[in-house]
């Protein structure tokens, strides 16, 4: 008995340890590729971003802080003049391309200005989510000139 009972939590270990190796290697609910492993290449390096002509001419600073990534992170746009209604105001590029389905993303603001935008002029399309990233686009009105905007986004498979 007093074997047994030194034994049991190595048991219960060598278990656990072979539940993570197996979903490691089948994927969340067994499809192959949706593995735990590509969570931490994702979380391994900042996307990259790219203003668009919904942010205007000469725009500000257009940047994704540090510690974001594929998954999540925080995205902040300066816009410069004229922004453009009905366009692309930054482009979102993946470190790690996801492979199979096209992730879901979401966008929300996070400063004052982004807030008071409400549910209107900044959107995420389906049409612009990818496998290699996503465009947040603008509607009407066009943004402000001259002002800087925040938002998080979150994306996962």
């Amino acid at each position: 008995m007093h074997a047994v009972r030194r034994c049991f939590p190595y048991a219960v270990l060598l278990f656990l340890v072979a539940c993570i190796a197996r979903a490691q290697q089948t994927g969340r609910n067994g499809v192959p590729g949706t593995s735990s492993v590509h969570v931490g290449v994702r979380a391994a390096a900042i996307p990259t971003i790219a203003a668009g002509v919904g942010a205007g001419s000469a725009p500000g600073a257009v940047t994704i802080a540090a510690g974001s990534t594929d998954l999540s992170g925080t995205i902040t746009i300066g816009t410069g003049t004229s922004p453009t209604a009905f366009g692309i105001v930054a482009t979102i590029t993946f470190n790690v391309a996801y492979t199979g389905t096209v992730p879901h993303c979401v966008l929300y603001p996070v400063t004052t200005n982004a807030a008071q935008l409400g549910a209107g002029p900044v959107f995420l399309p389906l049409s612009g989510i990818t496998l290699a990233g996503f465009n947040i686009n603008s509607t009407t009105p066009a943004l402000a000139a001259s002002t800087t905007y925040s938002w998080e986004y979150i994306c996962t498979q």
